[in-house]
């Protein structure tokens, strides 16, 4: 089984270093997609974590060069051009104003939008956004001034692409953020108002649940020895989430609201022991919290993220586990944010 990796997104920085502390006990370790121009991590409260994540083999950077190839870019295009297409930016082109803030625009590297794997295909889907009003060119030759909702929804597709490199790295690579807008994007993308067909895959959610303590004030490697020793029931937690949203999502309406029930009660068993392993190590009181946003898409139909994962799983080496379906996650996890 390969190791199960957190594949972080929107970009190499997560919201507060200490939610790390908590994500590293479900997972083997933490994958981010970082430019080569940019630091792995350049804020300095990140920086020991990172650096012990490092040594103990537990972060891997996954490079847009080399990873948004020619196939990951034309994956990236079909799904972006079909949502334009769709109408669905629409409310966006305001951004056309000549008073809209400019803190509606932030930045995303080249890279990201597949200048390096097809820089054509990119420069179609970068005109295509320019002409609504919701790119421009680049400033610096390495990033593209871009709407955020915009951005976030480029991050979004790339997190479920990519996640098939991770066979190539000897990963398997779990679509994860601290970001709530990020994961009602994927909801948006998966759910089209105008689409009543049947061969699109039910979202399930479940909820957060609070399963971790406070490490703020705790050393990493404390928390990484913590680790290795209660490794199996926080791993079975993350996969358990995973497995009964995929479960849950291909069981026929009538069937899915007692199942997700008893599924929930069995995930709330498993919950409250870990809670009651970290408050009995930590002496602190439960904090954090992990949940998934899940589907399984028929590939049947022609929904926008079916497709394109169904084309991915094809071109990138991988074959979902059943040849009609096909699976979209991601993991939330959450925390009390604190001042920097």
């Amino acid at each position: 089984m390969k190791p199960d990796f957190a594949f972080y997104y929107p970009g190499q920085y997560w919201l507060d270093a200490d939610w790390i502390k908590n994500l590293i006990l479900f997972f083997d370790g933490v994958a981010m997609l970082i430019p080569e121009y940019m630091e792995d991590h350049g804020r300095f409260a990140d920086l020991p974590i990172v650096y012990s994540l490092r040594e103990h083999n537990l972060f891997h950077v996954i490079r847009p060069e080399m990873s948004v190839g020619s196939e990951e870019t034309e994956l990236l295009a079909s799904a972006l051009v079909d949502i334009i297409a769709s109408g669905r930016l629409e409310f966006l082109t305001t951004a056309r104003d000549e008073n809209v803030e400019s803190f509606s625009f932030g930045s995303l590297s080249m890279s990201r939008l597949g200048f390096h794997g097809d820089p054509e295909l990119a420069r179609f889907m970068l005109e295509e956004l320019k002409e609504r009003g919701l790119a421009s060119d680049s400033e610096d030759g390495k990033s593209i001034p871009m709407h955020r909702t915009v951005r976030a929804l480029i991050l979004v597709l790339l997190a479920q692409i990519l996640k098939y490199k991770g066979a190539d790295m000897g990963l398997t690579l779990s679509p994860a953020t601290d970001q709530w807008r990020l994961v009602e994007a994927l909801s948006e993308i998966m759910n089209d108002p105008e689409d009543s067909s049947p061969s699109l895959g039910e979202i399930v959610s479940f909820d957060m649940a609070m399963v971790g303590v406070d490490l703020g004030g705790v050393p990493i490697e404390e928390i990484l020895n913590f680790r290795q020793q209660h490794y199996t029931q926080y791993r079975d937690y993350s996969l358990s989430v995973r497995n009964f949203a995929r479960e849950l999502s291909l069981m026929p309406e009538e069937e899915r609201r007692l199942s997700f029930e008893q599924r929930q009660e069995q995930l709330d068993e498993v919950a409250q022991s870990l809670r009651r392993l970290g408050r009995a190590a930590w002496k602190k009181p439960v904090s954090f919290s992990l949940g998934l946003v899940g589907a399984v898409c028929s590939l049947v139909g022609e929904n926008i993220m079916g497709s394109v994962l169904n084309l991915a799983s094809t071109l990138l080496g991988n074959q979902p586990a059943n040849e009609n379906e096909i699976g979209v996650y991601s993991y939330l996890f959450s925390a009390p944010r604190r001042p920097y």
